[in-house]
């Protein structure tokens, strides 16, 4: 009996002891709030299109990146990734199109919250006319 106790203390100790501090941020509570582009706002090509957004969090996050989606060719392009800290983080950020292809749009929000790589986001569609 006593053999089995210390297997279950050996396991019950290396568990707690190996947790990975990343793993109890919980994402429920990093919140992205879009409030330009509208949902599917058309727009025409040669505009510029705003994008601004509110990121909130009960953790110290590290930055923002946002990513354009081309719909149909399934391509994305990165038009800015931003390094910075905080709990709140306000996102403004302007795309001209001019060189842009037709078609349905997508613009993503990603909040940064660890350096580790633990993310999560926010789209946004719209069309390019």
């Amino acid at each position: 009996m006593s053999k089995y106790l210390t297997i279950l203390l050996i396991s019950i100790f290396t568990l707690s002891c190996s947790k990975d501090e990343s793993s109890e941020v919980d994402l429920k509570n990093t919140q992205i709030s879009i409030s330009k582009p509208v949902e599917n706002l058309p727009i025409s090509k040669g505009d510029t299109l705003h994008i601004e957004a509110i990121i909130t969090s009960d953790v110290s996050m590290h930055g923002y990146e946002m990513i354009i989606h081309d719909i149909a060719s399934k391509t994305q392009q990165s038009i800015i990734n931003k390094h910075t800290h905080g709990k709140q983080i306000s996102v403004k950020q302007s795309w001209n199109t001019s060189n842009e292809t037709l078609g349905e749009k997508e613009v993503e929000v990603v909040a940064i919250i660890e350096h580790t790589g633990l993310k999560t986001s926010l789209k946004r569609n719209f069309i390019l006319k």
